[in-house]
């Protein structure tokens, strides 16, 4: 199941994490979240963003 938390703390700050995502699908899913909430002070990513996305490729050159 694929989940964005919004974190806020007691001053007011914010954080953005997700679970169950792949690749880049976390920046995509969270983009207009990030831009509503300001200005991004500090990225991490976490293994699964190093991870391929599940999607399958399709071969478009013909040669099968």
């Amino acid at each position: 199941m694929k989940k964005i938390i919004v974190h806020v703390d007691k001053e007011g700050g914010t954080k953005i994490s997700t679970e169950g995502f792949t690749g880049t699908a976390c920046k995509d899913a969270t983009k207009l979240l990030e831009k509503a909430l300001g200005v991004t002070t500090k990225e991490t990513f976490t293994v699964d963003y190093y991870k391929q996305s599940t999607v399958d490729q399709v071969n478009t050159n013909g040669n099968g």
